[in-house]
């Protein structure tokens, strides 16, 4: 079988391939993921429960991976955390259409695909808010595009406002343990 980077694929045949890696397309491009650490895990589960809990009442809804965005014909993601704030795009086989929130935890597998591959993405196809969270430099980027100061990095000590929601939800990542 010829390498996932030696030609451009769909979505459908991206998924039709037959075996169990998970994997993403950006730009037509297969990437294949690797199984997440348990640091990530950890950090993962505690940020999904703090936002879950806040959004109970609200119209948007968290997801985790392995639920899938679609894009397009060449763009399938399956974000760390997303969050969803229009029911229309929530379907059976996963969210159609941009996310409003986004959530990466960087592995070292996956650096140069969440720091530039899926920061132009996301800020390509919508996403409002994109978050880069570096277990290795304990560091998040959060990248708030609807903002003049867009960009802002905080450490994982620092109580972290979610900006799509005017900081009324706030995350620190040292609360799970970091």
């Amino acid at each position: 079988m010829p390498s996932p980077k030696d030609k451009s694929y769909t979505v459908g045949e991206m998924i039709a391939i037959d075996d169990e890696q998970r994997r993403e397309l950006i730009d037509g491009v297969i990437y294949d993921m690797s199984a997440p650490s348990s640091i990530h895990q950890d950090i993962l589960g505690g940020m999904y429960a703090d936002t879950h809990v806040f959004l109970r009442g609200k119209e948007c809804k968290a997801c985790i991976s392995p639920y899938a965005v679609f894009v397009d014909e060449k763009n399938y993601f399956e974000p760390d955390m997303f969050v969803v704030c229009d029911g229309s795009k929530y379907s059976e086989r996963g969210c159609e259409g941009a996310p409003d929130w986004t959530v990466e935890i960087v592995s070292p597998s996956s650096f140069r695909t969440d720091y530039w591959r899926k920061l132009f993405k996301y800020h390509e196809i919508g996403v409002r808010e994109y978050w880069i969270v570096d277990p290795a430099r304990r560091i998040v980027c959060v990248y708030f595009w609807e903002a003049e100061d867009f960009m802002k990095e905080y450490s994982f000590d620092e109580l972290i406002p979610v900006r799509i929601y005017d900081g009324e939800l706030k995350i620190r990542i040292a609360d799970y343990g970091f």
